[in-house]
């Protein structure tokens, strides 16, 4: 009896071995799977198609301000940071994976030639794929190994606005990349005035970021009408999402998951809103830290209840046996 014991623990850990290295280069996307048609790359022969979204070269400017500003963030911390730049790859779609010691973000052209797909938008969805590997708690929360590599899809979607859009349009400018903000006139003018109002609530009075105060008000005003923008891409066609119109559930606990188009657009608000200086990397463990939150008692820039469950308490495994880190 004590063999077969010895055996099936054997087994199990193997297996728990196998999976868990599976399960860290797992991908960490920010669309699910199919949701979207694929985009080919355009046929300039053809008459009858009309390009749409941003140009290959700018796909390209957009990718190597990322690799310039964020290569030393990644270095710090050990680990090497891997763009591959999929441009005639036509999934609406990106992607982060970790194997070991690259950390790497899949970025597809079908994505950068969608129709609402501005260079702020696709800049954005760049440091969401980042977030998974730099933006911390809450981490995704496996029943079996515990919590895993990458932050969830929520928290990725809070840390591109909060740390990585402000950093990549400040630190890109002091770099010379002419990533230009894409034309604010489309807008709704009801949208456009009410992120006006929000922006300038939060950075108009407040001296942050090296005393550029003004320049923080107009990445707010960028970085929430990029995830506007995205609104459309996250919804579909007929999304209806609103900067005016807040997703008012609230999660029993923490969704780690996609959270719904209007949910997603609302968190991209509110962490444009966050105006505390925050680290490159945010705490694995504790998601109050070096954030806006409530439990410090703030009443701006908080993630959305409509996928965070507010916790006072460091992120703890629920699983069995095992803890992914």
């Amino acid at each position: 009896m004590h063999i077969f014991k010895i055996i099936f623990l054997a087994s199990f850990f193997i297996f728990s071995s196998s999976f868990h290295d599976s399960y860290h280069s797992s991908h960490s996307c920010f669309l699910p799977p199919g949701t979207h048609k694929d985009i080919p790359v355009f046929d300039s022969s053809r008459n009858d198609v009309e390009q749409t979204g941003i140009s290959e070269a700018e796909f390209n400017t957009v990718l190597d301000e990322l690799s310039k500003v964020y290569d030393p963030v990644f270095n710090e911390i050990g680990q090497e940071f891997v763009i591959n730049r999929l441009w005639d790859n036509g999934q609406v779609n990106a992607t982060a994976q970790q194997q070991g010691e690259d950390w790497i973000i899949n970025m597809y052209g079908g994505l950068a030639r969608h129709e609402h797909a501005t260079t702020d938008a696709f800049r954005i969805v760049a440091c969401h794929e980042i977030g998974h590997h730099l933006g911390g708690a809450p981490k995704r929360d496996h029943w079996l190994f515990g919590i895993t590599w990458a932050s969830n899809e929520g928290q990725s979607d809070y840390y591109a606005n909060f740390v990585c859009m402000k950093k990549l349009i400040l630190e890109g400018q002091a770099l010379g990349y002419e990533v230009l903000a894409p034309s604010l006139e489309h807008y709704d003018e009801e949208e456009f005035s009410y992120a006006e109002s929000v922006c300038s609530q939060s950075y108009r009075n407040v001296d942050v970021l090296e005393n550029e105060s003004d320049n923080n008000y107009t990445i707010c005003l960028r970085t929430i009408l990029g995830g506007f923008s995205l609104g459309h891409i996250l919804g579909g066609a007929d999304s209806d999402h609103s900067l005016l119109t807040p997703d008012e559930s609230e999660v029993s606990e923490t969704y780690h998951g996609h959270p719904r188009a209007q949910c997603r657009v609302d968190t991209y608000m509110h962490s444009s809103l966050c105006n505390i200086s925050a680290p490159d990397v945010l705490d694995e463990r504790d998601a109050n830290l070096n954030t806006c939150n409530r439990f410090d008692g703030f009443d701006f820039g908080l993630r959305p209840k409509c996928w965070y469950k507010p916790s006072s308490k460091p992120q703890e495994s629920s699983g069995w046996f095992f803890t992914a880190l």
